[in-house]
């Protein structure tokens, strides 16, 4: 599975019937309905198609405490979203002369040794450089900690590579760290000057920022999560420590002029746009699912471009369409809610082009069968996937990532809603499980049951 995003979520189904123009409107609403509460955080978002606004609203509250609905005004934290944008200002600086995508980050970041290994701005932007994710080191223990790019960077600088640059992919945010690190350095102005600057105010992206700790932002959702069947206030993360890798704040309204920005090649020339949704090739020509700050995939037989993020308290997922021009913003201040925002902006994007999301029914199985599923499952050298049974639920885990729960639609397939992936179990001659395969985005991955 290999996918270092959060989520947690329990099922709700909806089937909607095929529909267009109105019609699909008005089944997204339905859709959106009974997937957000009345009285509970909530989410905002945006859906256009060819430059028309198909569904723009919030759901739920922003605020608890003060009964402040959504709304797509409503502020909030982007999570790995601001990945984008700092790919986009790097592209900037390329453009502007002042960098390469083949360049040596030691040639600009002399002090970060990477292993004694080449590592190039391209591989920090697809993923492919082998360090490790910073955050596995501070999460949760230092999570509250207004940490400066510098100290991050230390932490990690002279570690040993996970594998040779260029020839694996696996999501680290510490690419997008030194990233926003070579932005400060090249440019000759702080990370979030210079989004503001260069993005945010020639795209007219009034309600977006880098967020400051200290920082007084008008409109700005609070963060929930839920325990034991109650709402709270999510803990504090220092949006310092996150860096360009996940410190800025927006809303859907302006990130749907972030997105018309691409097909009216502003910003970027239109290379450089198509560049950053082109997928990375390793050593031996093959694809990797990541682009520039983009993740690519496939939804009902169209190419997208996507990318989720979460926090504790906010939860967001972007898509991008080009084949149909279809964008859709999934932005969520409850990062336990039942529904994720990667599962609805696809069932939604898939509404808008005419070819919902058909779901299949779940089922019932009786508890003591989920115990067969129960184990480790080997993904790599250093990553596994775990799965228990805590009474009536089958529960899996991530190495470095919170639980999720796995929903049974036949005997031995599960559903996972957050990021709307299917596991199939495999079983031997004898009927024990020997693996699972993992079916995401048009591709499948099985792996092997170790214990």
């Amino acid at each position: 599975m290999t996918r270092r995003l959060l989520f947690s979520l329990t099922l709700l189904v909806v089937f909607v019937a095929p529909a267009r123009g109105a019609d699909s409107a008005a089944a997204m609403e339905r859709f959106l309905a009974a997937t957000y509460k009345a009285g509970a955080p909530g989410a905002s978002v945006v859906v256009i198609r060819n430059g028309k606004t198909l569904l723009r609203a919030g759901y739920g509250l922003a605020n608890l405490e003060l009964k402040v609905p959504n709304r797509p005004q409503t502020v909030f934290r982007l999570c790995s979203v601001t990945k984008q944008f700092t790919a986009v200002a790097i592209m900037m600086l390329i453009e502007d002369g002042k960098l390469t995508l083949d360049q040596d980050i030691r040639s600009i970041l002399p002090s970060y040794r990477a292993g004694g290994k080449k590592i190039t701005i391209e591989n920090l932007l697809t993923h492919t450089s082998g360090i490790k994710d910073y955050l596995e080191k501070v999460w949760p223990a230092r999570m509250r900690e207004d940490s400066r790019p510098a100290v991050l960077i230390d932490l990690f600088k002279d570690e040993a590579l996970e594998f040779e640059p260029g020839t694996k992919a696996s999501y680290s945010n510490s690419n997008y760290v030194l990233l926003g690190a070579i932005i400060e350095q090249v440019s000759g102005q702080e990370y979030g000057r210079f989004i503001d600057e260069r993005i945010f105010r020639p795209l007219r992206m009034l309600h977006s920022r880098y967020e400051q700790p200290q920082d007084l932002i008008a409109n700005r959702a609070s963060g929930y999560r839920k325990v034991d069947g109650q709402y709270l206030n999510a803990p504090y993360v220092s949006t310092v420590q996150l860096f360009a890798a996940g410190a800025l704040v927006s809303s859907v309204d302006d990130l749907a002029r972030w997105d018309a920005a691409v097909y009216s090649n502003k910003l970027l020339r239109p290379e450089s746009w198509q560049r950053l949704f082109t997928r990375y090739k390793i050593a031996g020509g093959e694809e990797t699912p990541f682009a520039l700050g983009w993740t690519i995939s496939e939804l009902q037989g169209r190419t997208i471009a996507s990318h989720a993020g979460g926090i504790p308290g906010f939860r967001t997922y972007v898509l991008h369409m080009p084949e149909d021009r279809v964008y859709v913003a999934v932005l969520s201040n409850d990062e336990t809610a039942e529904t994720q925002p990667e599962y609805v902006g696809r069932r939604l994007a898939a509404m808008a082009i005419g070819k919902p999301i058909a779901e299949k029914k779940p089922v019932r199985l009786d508890p003591a069968a989920l115990d067969a599923f129960t184990g480790t499952y080997r993904e790599s050298a250093d990553e596994t996937l775990t799965i228990h049974r805590d009474g009536t639920r089958l529960i899996g885990q991530d190495t470095g990532n919170p639980e999720f729960d796995l929903f049974p639609v036949s005997a031995d397939t599960f559903v996972v809603k957050a990021f709307d992936a299917r596991l199939t179990f495999v079983r031997d001659a004898k009927g024990a499980v020997i693996a699972v395969i993992y079916r995401f985005g048009g591709q499948e991955t099985r792996i092997e049951k170790v214990r």
